[in-house]
């Protein structure tokens, strides 16, 4: 894609930048194919961009399996609404807040860093959004509450020198990135 772009599609750029994103399964990459990936996007005068999924798990795991090496287990950072977990589009949604889903996210992130991306898109935020019997912050009490507490550590953790492009969902609040996707 990224040879495509470069020799036939030069003029596709913004503000002279062209990106090209890894989607969904570049977690399959070891950490040496990421930065390969980086590598030649630059050589064709692009910047690498990958994509992220802060508050959503896909795929099957066992839910008493150890987060990144932590003492939480994926069933102790899900969200819950009448004491049954939230999954929403194919994902099982992540409480923002927890201490658990935010070793996730500046794991991703500083791996991301440290191959070079300089773009992030961000999708299924709508989970981060979602209502719980509780969070894992006590002083959070709505879903829109965490969400915001979620997309500060995200925003925070990625820095200036990471574009951060929001899905289409929620529309609110936007401040924490650079754009959003609109369809």
């Amino acid at each position: 894609v990224s040879d495509f772009f470069a020799g036939e599609l030069p003029q596709f750029k913004n503000d002279g930048v062209a990106y090209v994103g890894l989607d969904s399964g570049w977690n399959k990459f070891s950490d040496a194919q990421l930065r390969e990936f980086v590598g030649h996007c630059h050589a064709n005068h692009q910047e690498a961009g990958i994509y992220f999924t802060p508050f959503a798990a896909f795929g099957r795991r066992n839910d008493d399996t150890n987060v990144a090496d932590s003492q939480y287990q994926y069933k102790d950072i899900y969200l819950y609404a009448n004491g049954k977990k939230q999954t929403l589009d194919g994902g099982t949604a992540l409480d923002p807040t927890h201490s658990g889903t935010q070793r996730l996210i500046k794991l991703a992130l500083d791996r991301f860093k440290l191959a070079g991306f300089k773009y992030v898109k961000a999708d299924f935020l709508g989970h981060g959004a979602l209502e719980a019997d509780h969070f894992f912050d006590p002083k959070i009490t709505t879903g829109i509450q965490a969400y915001n507490a979620g997309m500060k550590f995200v925003a925070e953790t990625a820095g200036p020198e990471m574009y951060l492009n929001e899905s289409i969902a929620p529309l609110f609040p936007a401040q924490y990135a650079n754009s959003r996707r609109i369809s």
